[in-house]
Parts: C-alpha cells; structure tokens; sequence
C-alpha cells in the first residue's frame, strides 16, 4: 500500500488496538485484511465518511476519553462504523457490524456492534446512554462546527449521494433528516453527552436552521 505518513499512523494505531483485543491473532499493516479497510475507507466515492471522518472522530474521543466507559470498544466501533458505506442503504452499520466481525469476535463485537449500531441515529434517541451515547454525539459533532465546516461536509455528503440518486431524492431525504434533528433539539437536546451538548448543541440548530431554510428555497 503506498500511504500517507497520517494514514500510516491510523492504520498503525488500528492494529495496535486490535491486538489488544484479540491475541490470538498478530494484526500488521500489511496484514490483507487492513489492506481492505484501508481500501474502502481511501475509495474516490468517499468523500466525506473516509478516513478523515474516523481521524476527526477518534481526535473527539481523545479529548473525551474519561467519559467512556470502555475506550478500546468505543475506539473500535469508530474505526469501522463507516467501514460499509453505500448512500442511501438503509443497512450501512449491520454490514459494518458484519465486517467488523472479521476483526473481533465474542463478547467485544457484541459490545462493538452495538456501539456501531448507535451510529445509525434512529430517533427517538432517549435509549442510547454511557458509550452509545458518546459515539452517537461524536458521530454527529460536524454538526455543531463552524459554518463554513458544516456547509463543507453538506457538499461532500451531496457528492456522494448524488452518484446514487437524484438531486429532488437528496433534497428530500437530507430535508426530513434536518426537520428531525431541529425537532429532537427542541423536544430535548442533538446530542445525548453534557460534553458535546455543551460544546456543538446551539451551533448545531444554528447550522441546521440556515440549512433547512436553504432546501426549502432550493424546492420552490
């Protein structure tokens, strides 16, 4: 694999964990395995959930480690929580969970796939709680970033869609997603977590309002 000194690094500190997880197995770079995530996560669809978005993700839990419970679980479900990614599928974490699978077994993809499965952002939220909580915030933190972020990942995430589907699909779908989201922060709160509420929460309904009333005027 020709690699980039950050992406050999991630890949580096991915099969650290995972021997720390699984010793029955000595898990290298090289191994062909990581050469496949390696490959799907650097793929020319994906511009938006590649391995920057795991990079950002893993950076959030560094700064948040002691409120996990269980760090190297929770650091796993990041690294293959996007790990299968094809817009519009509505199974996107089951295949990752399946995928993750390969890597992990026993009680730590039970508790690895439930950490991905969180990522899936099923409303209502009120049952996610501890780790399931903090992955679920943390996927969504892009949220509440500064308005030229947010507006960057709305055009990444569009360019991956729209090699799938049609612009009035994307404007619908991405439409009832910001109207659920707005709702969610109005009944309670975005994001589960004091830490993420405290930090992205009012950027977040910001971002999300200037958004919807953006597709609203692009549907007209």
């Amino acid at each position: 694999m020709n690699m980039k000194p950050d992406e050999q690094e991630l890949l580096q500190r991915l099969c650290k964990l995972l021997n720390s997880l699984n010793r029955t197995r000595v898990w290298k770079v090289d191994h062909p395995l990581i050469s496949t995530y390696y490959g799907l996560m650097t793929g020319p669809d994906r511009h938006y959930h590649n391995r920057g978005h795991i990079q950002t993700c893993l950076g959030l839990l560094d700064e948040r480690r002691r409120e996990a419970e269980d760090t190297r679980r929770i650091e796993a479900a990041i690294f293959f929580h996007d790990a299968i990614y094809v817009p519009a599928a509505r199974d996107n974490e089951q295949q990752s969970v399946d995928f993750a699978s390969k890597f992990v077994s026993g009680q730590d993809i039970h508790t690895i796939g439930s950490l991905i499965m969180a990522t899936s952002h099923v409303f209502p939220w009120k049952k996610l709680v501890g780790d399931r909580a903090l992955i679920a915030d943390i996927d969504l933190a892009i949220l509440g970033y500064r308005a030229a972020e947010f507006q960057e990942y709305r055009q990444q995430i569009e360019r991956e869609y729209l090699a799938v589907v049609n612009r009035e699909t994307f404007v619908a779908g991405s439409r009832e997603f910001f109207t659920a989201l707005l709702k969610q922060a109005e009944a309670d709160s975005i994001y589960r977590t004091e830490s993420c509420r405290d930090q992205f929460e009012p950027f977040a309904v910001d971002n999300l309002t200037v958004a919807l009333e953006q597709l609203e005027e692009s549907m007209q």
